[in-house]
């Protein structure tokens, strides 16, 4: 995964071990998870749908991205979808 270079998948410096545990060390991002993006400042819900579109394209040009290397992501979910503050959003 440390090869793979896309503007909505986040880069993996480096991955290590610990006893039964694995760290795998990632860029920041400090506009943090959806999820918590949603409970916190949209606790009702995000209405605004260019918003929505606006994430799922993102998404799903990662996801694209991934299927045509033949690869796949896991564990879609909100808590994995990680903005930056400039608004980039990256699986």
């Amino acid at each position: 995964m440390s090869k793979i270079k896309h503007e909505n998948l986040l880069k993996t410096y480096t991955t290590c071990t610990s006893g039964h545990k694995i760290y795998i060390v990632l860029p920041l991002m400090s506009g943090g998870s959806l999820n918590h993006i949603i409970s916190y400042k949209f606790p009702s819900g995000i209405k605004d749908i260019c918003i929505i579109a606006t994430i799922l394209r993102e998404c799903l040009q990662g996801l694209k991205f991934l299927h045509e290397n033949n690869l796949f992501h896991r564990d879609i979910k909100s808590g994995n979808i990680l903005l930056s503050l400039d608004g980039t959003v990256c699986l």
